[in-house]
């Protein structure tokens, strides 16, 4: 019996960040899991953080201050993508996940991004697409969309692609950009949350169906085949299809974290606009290098209501226990035994402990120090291949 071991993740600053193709249609699924001696590897990716400044618009008066307030959104752009993305959950906007993921793109570039560019470099493709299947005779099949995506981003043969797949970029896999769909359409190089999310985005400008997964510092695509069953593609190694019990034992995925929907579920259209919200908090805590302030809190209400089973919820711990720990400090303690006589600082206790007794219960596990490492040191070595692999 053939062994199958597949490591397939992206480590982004220790945070979760931050995903080869079954034939869908001729029902190659047995021919295209991975071989024994295929292994994915980790990659590590840093933020690079710019600043932004903020208008004091108190004196400003009633009238002048609407416009104004957009005038200073434009400029705070985290404050502007929280705004927009909330306006699509709440109903107020069309839904629209392409526009979602250049918004907190263009937030972490400093506003330095062109939505024109982005939005056509996305359209240009629909008629290759449209042509692939066309000239393949699949048009027949509910997921030859899908067929078209996957091979237009994956098959070298493909002349509209100029025989260049997207792919993991293991030459520059630390780089602060390599998990931004702007920087993966620029240089056809991205990493594992680039490349499912431009997937994502090929499939809903398409009209084809496909599904955003998480797990442990990991993204993925779930879709289904012809039959209705549902299929991992790994976009970020050999481009097929993983077996889920290689994310399970892998990533150290509890049963109780699957059951739950913590990881490894298909993501509903809110939930992926929630997780671009996850994206933009990340950007921002660490460019402001904090655990935890007003915007934050707000941003984590609006996307932990449409997502509240994520790991969104440490974020709410760590602001929780960094609103006692101040309080705390203002009393001179800091042992959370001696508060006991402080109601105000036992409720805020009770309040942080149900977070984290809920964490627990969605079946969380923080990774082992030692896989982390472990998978760090094959990125490395992967990309040291990679790059000798170049230079013959």
């Amino acid at each position: 019996m053939t062994s199958k071991v597949t490591i397939i993740l992206t480590i982004t600053t220790l945070s979760v960040f931050g995903t080869s193709f079954l034939n869908l249609i001729n029902n190659k699924a047995i021919n295209n899991q991975v071989n024994e001696n295929q292994t994915t590897f980790i990659n590590l990716d840093s933020n690079v953080i710019h600043s932004e400044s903020i208008v004091d618009v108190n004196t400003i008066t009633k009238f002048e201050k609407a416009d104004t307030t957009i005038k200073l959104m434009k400029k705070d752009f985290f404050r502007f993508a929280f705004q927009e993305i909330k306006d699509m959950l709440e109903g107020k906007t069309k839904k629209d996940f392409k526009r979602s993921v250049f918004l907190v793109d263009n937030a972490y570039m400093g506003g330095t991004l062109d939505w024109n560019w982005f939005n056509n470099e996305i359209k240009s493709k629909l008629p290759t697409f449209e042509k692939m299947i066309q000239i393949s005779g699949y048009s027949k099949y509910k997921t030859s969309k899908n067929w078209a995506i996957h091979t237009y981003m994956t098959d070298t043969t493909v002349t509209k692609n100029s025989y260049q797949r997207y792919h993991y970029d293991y030459s520059n896999y630390t780089n602060d950009t390599t998990g931004l769909v702007y920087h993966l359409l620029k240089t056809n190089l991205g990493n594992c949350r680039s490349l499912p999310y431009l997937y994502k985005i090929f499939c809903n400008e398409f009209g084809a169906t496909a599904f955003l997964a998480t797990a442990p510092m990991h993204v993925y695509i779930r879709q289904q085949d012809e039959n209705g069953i549902w299929w991992n593609l790994e976009l970020t190694s050999f481009y097929k299809y993983m077996p889920s019990e290689d994310y399970i034992t892998q990533l150290q995925i509890t049963e109780t974290a699957r059951q739950s929907g913590l990881y490894m579920k298909p993501l509903s259209e809110d939930e992926s606009l929630a997780l671009c919200l996850d994206d933009l908090l990340r950007y921002y805590i660490e460019r402001k290098k904090i655990i935890c302030d007003p915007f934050v809190e707000e941003v984590l209400i609006t996307a932990l209501n449409y997502m509240p089973i994520s790991e969104m919820q440490l974020k709410r711990f760590s602001c929780l226990k960094q609103e006692l720990d101040l309080a705390m400090e203002k009393k001179g303690l800091n042992d959370y035994s001696k508060i006991k006589n402080y109601s105000e600082l036992i409720k805020q206790f009770e309040a942080m402990d149900k977070v984290g007794r809920y964490i627990n219960k969605i079946g969380y596990k923080k990774i082992s120090e030692e896989l982390y490492q472990s998978l760090n040191d094959q990125t490395k070595k992967k990309a040291q291949n990679h790059n000798q692999n170049k230079k013959q």
